[in-house]
């Protein structure tokens, strides 16, 4: 397979296939969404999907297919509090989505909580896909785990309740601490990530 990096139309709606399940996109007001759907009696059914009002904002969406068979998407954007930029690898071998996240705050005084809730879809009829978060799930479930944490702050990822079928992804600055950008007047890049590792059974 060749490499090849095409930029993606807001117009378009891009998936890659990992096991049964996929990354889909969709351009949703000023940004791209996602969702991670699995395969159930031949239609694509919604398993996580992700807030469009989550704090890292991206509005531009390259695909860049790669030799060794996987496939990268990476994004950039930016809010009222920064600059934007993600990089999502679809592994269909290792069964894995990795997201490779980083915000660059404007102004000191901008730093605040960057976070991604999902929402948990029942396509099974059962409580298989419950969101693991553990890193040690069985088969059937979807295991969300951290990457290497931030040098600053505090990342957590938080299972969901009973009564509100979410995870939450989140970046949260220190209390209590001086951040410091490096240089006189100048923001804070924060970087984070997460990987989902798809269920087996799914």
């Amino acid at each position: 397979m060749m490499f090849s990096s095409t930029f993606v139309e807001t117009t378009l709606s891009p998936g890659v296939q990992v096991g049964n399940c996929r990354l889909w996109w969709s351009y949703e007001g000023d940004r791209w969404g996602h969702r991670v759907q699995v395969r159930r009696d031949g239609e694509w059914r919604d398993l996580l999907v992700a807030d469009p009002e989550g704090a890292c904002v991206l509005q531009d969406l390259f695909l860049e297919q790669r030799a060794d068979g996987c496939a990268e998407f990476q994004g950039m954007g930016q809010s009222a509090a920064g600059i934007h930029s993600a990089s999502i690898v679809c592994d269909p071998g290792a069964g894995t989505i990795t997201f490779d996240l980083a915000t660059r705050f404007r102004e000191m005084s901008h730093v605040a909580a960057l976070g991604l809730a999902y929402l948990h879809c029942d396509v099974s009829g059962s409580e298989v896909f419950d969101g693991d978060v553990s890193g040690e799930g069985e088969s059937d479930e979807v295991v969300i785990e951290p990457l290497i944490g931030p040098k600053v702050g505090r990342y957590s990822i938080e299972k969901p309740s009973a009564a509100e079928r979410r995870t939450r992804i989140e970046w949260v600055p220190p209390s209590g601490e001086v951040l410091s950008g490096g240089r006189s007047g100048a923001g804070l890049t924060v970087q984070w990530g997460y990987r989902i590792r798809i269920p087996t059974g799914a």
